[in-house]
């Protein structure tokens, strides 16, 4: 509480983003190798993750403990930090970041392997608790109650992507305008559409961007396919974004007008003494 939590904060928000960015650093040879003073990344990061998931691992053990002083975990006494290592959405997180970066240290998955950054997301719970963002509980709700909605947006936009990826791999694994050509495999140009999850890949890029996926297309019916894309298929994607935002919207005002309402209860409580 105060300015110990507020400093806890700061410090796993610190933790978080100084491991981003040395992972970052170490994975990117055309930057590091062009500026001379960033060369020091790949050997410092090993050093900042261990460090950091020692911090973030004992941070994580005083939660626990202190959350079985929580209204909602204090009834399970001891069992209270066991319940809010398992239930708490952020202490989960916080669990998947820690056991994460064993995993990758144990198997050797790539030499360069840094999950500390996922932490960042506690940004979320901190400005919720200081009342600088929505509250977390009352979008959940405000989600639960539009679920079918929210679905319902969703399945739509899912169903759209599938169509346009297989009908894209259909009439364009022959385009040659929709090869790389500084993408060499087998001796020529890599064809962006010469499979579906590779089409389904670029075209989401084109349903999020409008991003053209080829320079040129021959065919009517490739052209046709491009028009639907843009006038019918990039707005029905939307959807879900739109109702998202709208929903947020809607819990923002919410709260907004509920905080308008305690500060004049507050002043005329104030007058009357």
């Amino acid at each position: 509480r105060g300015y110990a939590s507020l400093f806890v904060d700061c410090f796993v928000q610190v933790l978080a983003f100084s491991n981003f960015l040395i992972f970052a650093l170490a994975t990117e040879g055309l930057v590091r190798d062009t500026f001379e003073a960033i060369k020091w990344a790949p050997g410092c990061h090993d050093y900042v993750e261990t460090a950091s998931w020692c911090a973030l691992l004992c941070i994580l053990v005083c939660r626990a403990v202190g959350a079985q002083e929580l209204e909602d975990y204090r009834r399970w006494g001891s069992g209270g930090s066991w319940r809010y290592l398992i239930l708490d959405d952020f202490a989960l997180v916080d669990l998947t970041a820690l056991v994460l970066t064993v995993l990758s240290y144990t198997l050797c998955w790539v030499r360069y392997s840094n999950f500390i950054w996922f932490t960042s997301i506690r940004g979320i719970e901190m400005l919720s608790r200081r009342g600088h963002a929505i509250e977390v509980r009352g979008l959940g709700d405000e989600f639960h109650r539009e679920s079918q909605l929210l679905f319902s947006m969703f399945a739509i936009g899912a169903c759209v992507w599938v169509l346009l990826g297989g009908a894209f791999f259909l009439l364009n694994h022959d385009n040659d305008d929709t090869r790389w050509r500084y993408a060499i495999m087998d001796s020529e140009s890599w064809q962006r559409m010469g499979s579906v999850p590779s089409s389904m890949f670029f075209v989401l890029l084109n349903l999020c961007k409008k991003n053209p996926l080829s320079h040129a297309y021959p065919s009517p019916d490739q052209r046709i396919l491009v028009m639907i894309v843009n006038v019918v298929a990039v707005p029905i994607f939307a959807l879900p974004l739109t109702t998202l935002g709208a929903l947020i919207m809607r819990v923002a005002l919410t709260e907004a007008a509920r905080h308008a309402k305690d500060e004049e209860e507050e002043e005329e409580e104030e007058e009357e003494w």
